[in-house]
């Protein structure tokens, strides 16, 4: 009963906040689909283009950057995105490539150094934010959940890493966006916490489009 009633007071302080804040529609682009995407009619579509993934690893690096675009490409999306008004940002986790986050999470120096070549990799590629699509705190692949005290300090760690990628955009003008997947309800105690810190909060479920 207390958690529907929770669940309630958190729905109605993000209808209220929602309210205030344009419409947003985002999109997912994986690897695999950068090769021949028209990125003109992806930036016309969304207001958000997501280039899905990177992976953070337990000591804060960026790795998997292979899975970027070419350069070319970006600068084809760069354009495209200027001429929209279409927001791109770098996607970090999902599916089977989350296994970095929980290690860098709980470390203030992991964070501290992966914040800052976010906003390296943000200055030298024209992002405009970034997704942390962590499936999930508390959760190996292929292992399961780890221990209820596990996941709430990965969940306290996630917090963390939101506020102080807030903090880092703030001075940076040209980007201003953080997305977060929540994968359930059981996350709702971080959730009115994290609403206050980030400036733009989207909850999604996956790759569907809101």
């Amino acid at each position: 009963m207390r958690m529907w009633m929770l669940v309630a007071s958190l729905m109605q302080i993000i209808q209220h906040s929602i309210a205030a804040v344009p419409m947003a529609i985002v999109g997912y682009l994986p690897e695999w689909r950068f090769e021949g995407a028209n990125w003109d009619t992806l930036c016309q579509t969304y207001t958000h283009l997501i280039i899905f993934s990177l992976e953070p690893s337990k000591d804060g690096h960026i790795v998997a950057l292979d899975r970027m675009p070419r350069p070319m490409l970006l600068e084809e999306a760069r354009e495209a995105a200027r001429r929209h008004g279409t927001r791109i940002l770098i996607c970090f986790g999902g599916n089977g490539r989350s296994g970095g986050f929980g290690g860098m999470v709980r470390s203030a120096q992991a964070r501290r150094r992966f914040v800052a070549e976010l906003m390296e990799l943000c200055r030298t590629h024209g992002f405009h934010g970034v997704d942390y699509n962590w499936e999930y705190p508390g959760y190996s692949f292929g292992a399961g959940y780890a221990s209820t005290g596990v996941i709430n300090a990965e969940y306290k760690g996630l917090a963390s890493l939101i506020q102080e990628t807030r903090a880092a955009f703030a001075a940076n003008p040209s980007t201003d966006t953080v997305i977060v997947l929540f994968p359930s309800w059981s996350s709702a105690r971080v959730l009115v916490y994290v609403w206050c810190v980030v400036r733009r909060l989207c909850l999604n479920c996956g790759p569907a489009l809101r």
